[in-house]
């Protein structure tokens, strides 16, 4: 599958096929995202994440792109639209995403500000809580090639353009 550089298909892990889109009113378009987020069957740290592609032309090959807000897509006929169990693909030269463990992104200052932290139960030592930032589309649409870019700081002012995520990392072994 040609998913885009930020993201990685996981091995385990099933998600739901998109519900049939609905005519939305007013217009000649079809809403898709309109269903609440898949109840989760991917194990930590993938989650089910909304894609769409363009429908196979003459020369074969579909290129995938995430959908951002899942809840204000809509389909012109010409995409497929599907929910696949995928993680951040993270390239950092001294560590990687942890394979337990949670993070949760909190909302600050009306929703001007997020702050990145462990849950109770969730990301532990040698694991830490790290704040990212990947650079999205006027329509909310990751570009092809935008990668994650892990920020200094577990707070930051929200930058219109950017989708932030909270991930729970550790230090690479020898050999990683």
């Amino acid at each position: 599958m040609n998913l885009p550089t930020a993201w990685i298909e996981c091995d385990s892990g099933v998600c739901p096929t998109p519900s049939k889109p609905t005519k939305n009113t007013g217009k000649d378009t079809s809403k898709v995202g309109k269903e609440k987020l898949p109840v989760e069957k991917c194990e930590s740290p993938c989650i089910c994440r909304l894609f769409s592609a363009r429908k196979k032309d003459t020369a074969g090959a579909e290129t995938w792109t995430w959908e951002a807000d899942p809840n204000n897509v809509y389909n012109e006929g010409e995409k497929k639209f599907s929910w696949i169990c995928t993680k951040p693909n993270i390239e950092l030269s001294d560590e990687v995403v942890c394979d337990k463990g949670t993070c949760t992104l909190k909302p600050l200052a009306g929703g001007n500000v997020v702050r990145c932290k462990s849950e109770a139960d969730g990301c532990k030592s040698p694991c830490h809580c790290s704040l990212f930032q990947l650079k999205i589309g006027l329509g909310h649409e990751a570009d092809r090639d935008s990668k994650w870019v892990k920020l200094t700081k577990d707070t930051h002012e929200v930058e219109e353009g950017y989708f932030y995520a909270c991930l729970c990392l550790r230090p690479k072994k020898d050999g990683e």
